[in-house]
């Protein structure tokens, strides 16, 4: 039988529990719709932690992304999820997560695996002095504190960018639900984000909640 850390929680567009899949069944194109979580920690200089995620993801391996994502396991709720991650990804516990919005999305990943979730936003704020992330590496390759505000400032001129290339503006989270795999594929792409000396290939769901108001205004832009 499979354990249920193997496996996604399924729910509808209301987030009602519908049953439970095999995380890479579950992640296949057409992926289904699973719970999720984002965190997004900021400290007391309003430094912003990301991630780069680690090449052994099914999903976004090898790009950069917010401070942690997760699949909720069955039985457990979205704030315990959101501490397990930080906790087996970071080493990171014992910080307080605040509620920031949850949403519905889609977004490509790969050729075979993409992502379909109704995702839990929490942001976490912590004095940096007192909080030293310790990469699992099995999970993250790096991390970079960078300033909160200049993040949402770079991934807007990247969204912008994308715009003036492909004649269409980034999808909105809405409208991520609407499209077909080949549409997610052609507009749902990571995109590299110049942060200081830094380029940063960041993922498309990452850029997604940049766009949310509840997120931009907690990340203080």
């Amino acid at each position: 039988m499979t354990e249920s850390r193997d496996q996604v929680v399924l729910v509808n567009e209301r987030d009602e529990v519908i049953g439970s899949e095999d995380k890479f069944a579950a992640h296949q194109i057409p992926a289904k719709l699973h719970r999720a979580i984002s965190v997004w920690m900021v400290d007391t200089q309003g430094r912003l932690l990301l991630q780069q995620r680690s090449s052994q993801k099914i999903v976004g391996a090898g790009w950069w992304g917010n401070t942690v994502c997760g699949n909720v396991w069955p039985g457990e709720s979205y704030e315990a999820c959101a501490l397990r991650r930080l906790q087996v990804e970071l080493g990171i516990s014992s910080v307080q997560l605040d509620p920031l919005v949850k949403f519905h999305y889609q977004a490509s990943a790969n050729d075979q695996y993409s992502e379909h979730e109704m995702d839990q936003v929490f942001g976490s704020r912590v004095d940096s002095s007192q909080v030293m992330p310790q990469p699992n590496p099995e999970e993250v390759t790096e991390v970079l504190w960078v300033s909160a505000r200049q993040f949402v400032e770079s991934v807007d001129a990247a969204l912008a960018e994308f715009a003036q290339q492909q004649g269409r503006p980034f999808p909105t989270v809405a409208e991520t639900v609407q499209m077909t795999a080949e549409e997610l594929r052609l507009f749902t792409p990571p995109l590299t984000v110049r942060l200081e000396r830094n380029e940063l290939l960041m993922v498309p769901w990452t850029l997604l909640m940049v766009q949310l108001p509840e997120v931009r205004a907690y990340l203080g832009a």
